[in-house]
């Protein structure tokens, strides 16, 4: 390895750690700041009795079974990634899924994080018992991540990934 590829990848290093440092930034402020709001388009609106739905990103698409009955909540579903993300590049590094739990007005009440994944771009299944607090009306999903290789010889550039529905 030239001197020149090792800059490059300390570099793309460095671009993958300030993209998780100015993610997880993001989300501390929104909730210490003391909530924050989801727009109405963002909302998946959670009835009685089991929900079978297709959330659909330009990163990915979840496909998930949501329950919410006498017996508690559970969410079970598919990550699977768009061909922009599994064709361009080779890694995934650091996925984390999570679920914002939001009232009548989209103000959020609580979040949980759903699945995580590291690796290829292979599906991931989960199953999750949910903990909605007193007036959840409505759910929406964020996710976060970084998406390695695609240059010559896996030395391509990081590029990280989100959506993060949560403003003031």
């Amino acid at each position: 390895m030239t001197i020149g590829e090792k800059g490059r990848r300390c570099g793309s290093v460095i671009c993958v750690v300030c993209a998780v440092v100015f993610i997880v930034a993001c989300q501390g402020t929104v909730f210490n700041s003391g909530g924050g709001f989801v727009s109405e388009e963002d909302r998946i609106e959670i009835p009685d009795g089991p929900q079978t739905a297709v959330w659909k990103t330009r990163d990915l698409w979840l496909d998930y079974r949501y329950v919410h009955d006498a017996n508690g909540s559970t969410l079970s579903g598919t990550v699977r990634f768009t061909d922009a993300l599994s064709t361009n590049y080779s890694n995934l590094h650091d996925f984390h899924l999570g679920i914002i739990f939001l009232d009548k007005q989209g103000r959020v009440l609580a979040m949980e994080g759903l699945a995580t994944g590291r690796g290829e771009f292979d599906p991931i299944a989960f199953k999750t018992k949910l903990s909605p607090p007193p007036g959840t009306l409505s759910m929406a999903f964020n996710y976060q991540g970084t998406a390695l290789g695609g240059g010559a010889d896996d030395g391509g550039s990081p590029s990280a990934f989100w959506i993060y529905p949560i403003h003031r």
